[in-house]
């Protein structure tokens, strides 16, 4: 939400962390602080989003409209949100209505962000409480419970993955009351001649940005387009102000990227190419980067079907699956803030899109478990193996001759010359077939009792065979799965010869009573080969099942039993 660590508070009082989210959820009301540096207005340092808080309100007697009525409101709202030129990053449902996030990309102090949040509220008319740099906001995904008895899902209903900077509020909201910094003078352009870059034609976001910011001399092309009267890239006068010295240079940084920096104190402008040419401009990133192409000769058509699939799937993930595919939700329900995180990482890192059904994004674990404000690299990799077994994402493996050559090329080009592996990923669109064949698949990890905690491509080529081992971990497939131990196969047979069933802690106490040690690791990942080799399936323990085996203890634990008995 801009703000990737915020402080979040539980009934506007106790602090929690982002991982305490789940803990609480359904239980209390949670929110969370957009912008950085404490819990008031005078503690906030670093400004992260502009918001509004679009609100029904209550009726005569104080309590609140019917959802009917407040439904009519959110429409109206999200009509006139969608008709707004400057479109927000986030708009989150509410049981009340809606709040909506416009994120900040650049430094600004408070004056500036104060006149501006105003202009947001007084143009959509919103809740003239929140208006506070520190006001407390709904976090997305939980439950709204001032009513106890009649909880809310609040839920991501709009997202805009599009980069705003300053002057374009300032500009869009001029005649809200804001004074607009005075611009600086545009330079004129005199295109010199079309670039002779051979024609291409960019489908992702992620080629084009690549293509202007590491492969364009961004020195010729200011020289080209815009008279910059410069012999070096090393020093030369700036073009944002009027500059007595060579104050500016250009510089490329470790990832290849080209920098325009100016060392004035009263500049200071730091930039890529897309940045340079859309404060000279007086742009949008998006139409920035448009000139640019146009000016090199090249082409660039976002995919945005393949966007809104993405964004259909989440809608999927959040309001469809827990009623028509049971089995796959019981399985994922735990982990879906990683499928969510893959979906969103996927619209900001498409290598390639070639239709919806086509595309092909790339993120580290590290990266991903990030996103979700954690920095449990082991769990996330976890719950995208999981993701993959399941087929709800697919990782791309090279080596494998069904990879198209399209694929490869992109994937070859993006990796470079990495020697380390690149987890590279796919995701179909989720209808309603390819989710019953993810629901086929949940079904199966349950009976094999295949645990998410101890997922690794022993465990899963003991449950499903190796060829599903080296789909899920491409990176180390054809690995050797030591054999079934020994000694575990003949407690487990003694034990089901002896009372006709056995658990984890019967596997447990008979190492023990036999001087063994016990490694729970090795139960977990060789108990699905074991019970598919003596035909087994686990059971929750019944009255009837107790009864039939005599067992005397308290509770109904889960029982490994033979399939025909």
């Amino acid at each position: 939400m801009g703000n990737p660590d915020p402080i979040c508070l539980i009934d506007n009082k106790l602090k929690i962390s982002v991982n305490e989210i789940n803990k609480y959820n359904k239980k209390y009301d949670i929110y969370f602080i957009p912008n950085i540096g404490g819990t008031k207005s005078k503690d906030i340092t670093d400004f992260k989003a502009f918001f509004v808080d679009l609100d029904c309100g209550r009726d005569e007697n104080g309590n609140y409209h019917s959802l009917n009525k407040v439904r009519r409101f959110k429409e109206s709202c999200l009509a006139k949100i969608d008709n707004f030129e400057i479109k927000p990053n986030v708009v989150i449902e509410t049981r009340n209505g809606l709040h909506a996030y416009w994120f900040i990309m650049e430094k600004i102090d408070y004056e500036l962000w104060a006149k501006i949040e105003n202009a947001f509220v007084e143009h959509f008319n919103s809740d003239k409480k929140v208006k506070s740099p520190a006001n407390q906001m709904r976090v997305p995904n939980t439950f709204w419970m001032k009513d106890k008895d009649n909880p809310f899902f609040c839920k991501i209903v709009r997202i805009n993955d599009v980069k705003n900077y300053i002057a374009s509020y300032c500009t869009m909201l001029k005649n809200e009351k804001i004074e607009i910094p005075a611009s600086k003078p545009k330079i004129s352009i005199t295109p010199k001649y079309k670039s002779q870059y051979k024609r291409k034609m960019f489908k992702s976001y992620k080629e084009v940005f690549d293509f202007i910011t590491k492969s364009v001399s961004m020195f010729d092309y200011l020289k080209k387009y815009y008279n910059l009267d410069a012999v070096s890239e090393k020093s030369f006068r700036c073009i944002f102000h009027n500059d007595k010295k060579a104050s500016a240079d250009i510089f490329k940084t470790d990832s290849g990227i080209e920098l325009y920096y100016c060392h004035s104190a009263n500049c200071g402008f730091t930039g890529n190419l897309i940045q340079v040419v859309a404060k000279l401009e007086d742009c949008s990133r998006s139409k920035a980067i448009n000139k640019i192409c146009e000016n090199l000769n090249v082409k660039y058509e976002e995919n945005i079907e393949t966007m809104k699939f993405l964004l259909d799937n989440i809608k999927t993930i959040d309001d469809d699956i827990q009623y028509s595919h049971k089995d796959l939700y019981g399985v994922i329900y735990r982990y879906l803030p990683t499928l969510r995180a893959l979906h969103f990482i996927a619209l900001k890192n498409i290598i390639y899109a070639d239709n919806e059904k086509d595309l092909i994004f790339s993120a580290s674990t590290n990266y991903v478990a990030k996103t979700l404000g954690k920095n449990d690299k082991k769990n996330t990799g976890a719950d995208i193996s999981l993701f993959c077994l399941l087929k709800l994402i697919d990782k791309i493996d090279l080596d494998n001759d069904t990879v198209s050559e399209c694929y490869k090329q992109y994937i070859k080009r993006f990796q470079g010359d990495r020697d380390k592996y690149v987890n590279v990923y796919s995701i179909p669109q989720y209808n309603y077939d390819k989710l019953s064949e993810c629901n086929e698949m949940a079904k199966q990890v349950k009976e094999k009792n295949l645990r998410k905690k101890h997922f690794t491509y022993e465990s899963v080529a003991n449950a499903f065979g190796a060829d599903t081992a080296d789909r899920v971990f491409p990176q180390v497939k054809g690995k050797r799965v030591r054999d079934i131990d020994e000694y575990l196969l003949y407690a487990i047979e003694t034990l089901l010869e002896k009372y006709g069933y056995f658990t984890e802690n019967s596997v447990r106490e008979f190492y023990r009573e036999n001087d063994k040690y016990f490694k729970e690791n090795t139960f977990i990942k060789q108990i699905p080969a074991i019970m598919q080799d003596l035909d087994l399936k686990k059971v929750k323990a019944s009255k009837l099942l107790k009864e039939k085996y005599n067992i005397l203890s308290s509770g109904y634990p889960y029982l490994y039993i033979k399939k025909v008995i």
